[in-house]
């Protein structure tokens, strides 16, 4: 200890004594400090930075001052968490799910497993994502493969910032990945006011996060007609600028519905229980009008402007959800899951 303190005293010795010698016998000639007045202004300054270093340097995290410190540091962070009305118990419950979200990802991939998957947030009505992934509203995240699913509740207004903040200070650099925006499919009055919540809920998301993630749309579409057993891929188009134009989607729509159509045809020739990608062809284009508007209201809102990437369509089959069919969110399943993988990283 006393020879690493010694070691510590002549480095400082060395990066502070020497600039001060040269600046006292050369500074007239090398850095123009004609006077002495200024001259010793600057030695003044050195050693004030001499002090800094030395403490810095002396520093230990088992000393008395570095214990006495973090005493103070938790005592202050008490007395703001109490004058804020925050209780304790729903700060620690969120620093507990963080803790087994990071010690999960730990045992995936050991030391480095910051940025090893992709982080996902899925913002939208707790019930619709409950249908969505099951089992990603109870815990707040899910593991789906290489895929991380992450969800904060809103209730009304309020919405779990602390558990949106402990994600951030895992990954300080880049928090999330992306946020999946669930929306109903509605039509006309009913949709500009979907697209105004989902905005309001989108804003309240970045600031909780600190972070404006990419966002792609996902349309949850209630069908009562097709077999059930069938696998719900979904369905979409994406794009990489930032903003996009309303005429590029309704292109891009028309496209998708004409296509939709064309294979449920030839779906139908196989199978007549195979009826989703005509189901789908007939909701693109009959709300055509209302998700140009959706996309638009969201990518341009007065709350915050959204960089949106996509718009991706997915079933919710009401036969396969009465039967108990549709499977929790695991490694090998979750349409969400399949969404990123299969649409937004081809």
């Amino acid at each position: 200890m006393l020879r690493k303190f010694r070691i510590d005293v002549l480095s400082v010795l060395i990066l502070v004594v020497l600039p001060g010698l040269l600046i006292w016998f050369r500074g007239d000639s090398w850095l123009g400090l004609h006077s002495a007045e200024k001259r010793a202004g600057w030695i003044v300054a050195l050693c004030i930075v001499f002090v800094l270093l030395f403490l810095w340097f002396s520093f230990d995290a088992s000393s008395r001052p570095a214990v006495a410190a973090r005493r103070v540091r938790y005592w202050v962070l008490q007395q703001l968490n109490l004058s804020s009305g925050q209780p304790d118990d729903a700060t620690s419950a969120e620093r507990t799910r963080a803790a087994a979200l990071r010690s999960g990802l730990r045992d995936r991939h050991g030391w480095r497993w910051n940025y090893r998957e992709r982080w996902i947030v899925i913002a939208g009505d707790t019930p619709l994502v409950k249908r969505i992934a099951p089992g990603l509203t109870e815990k707040g995240y899910a593991f789906t493969g290489d895929i991380v699913l992450l969800h904060a509740t809103q209730t009304t207004d309020t919405l779990e910032t602390e558990w949106l903040g402990q994600i951030r200070r895992l990954r300080r650099r880049c928090p999330v990945d992306a946020i999946v925006a669930v929306a109903r499919a509605h039509d006309g009055p009913r949709m500009r006011a979907e697209a105004d919540r989902l905005a309001q809920r989108l804003a309240r998301h970045a600031r909780a996060l600190r972070w404006a993630a990419p966002v792609y749309l996902l349309n949850a579409t209630e069908f009562d007609e097709g077999d059930p057993t069938i696998p719900d891929d979904p369905i979409g188009f994406t794009w990489s600028a930032p903003r996009v134009h309303e005429e590029d989607v309704d292109r891009s729509l028309r496209s998708l519905s004409h296509n939709l159509a064309d294979a449920g045809v030839a779906r139908l020739i196989n199978s007549h229980a195979d009826r989703y990608p005509a189901l789908l062809s007939r909701h693109i284009d009959e709300r055509r009008t209302d998700l140009i508007a959706l996309v638009a209201q969201i990518a341009q809102s007065r709350y915050w402007r959204h960089a949106v990437h996509g718009l991706v369509f997915a079933p919710l089959f009401r036969a396969r959800e009465a039967a108990g069919t549709r499977p929790p969110v695991t490694a090998s399943s979750g349409v969400c899951s399949r969404i990123w993988r299969r649409t937004f990283f081809r």
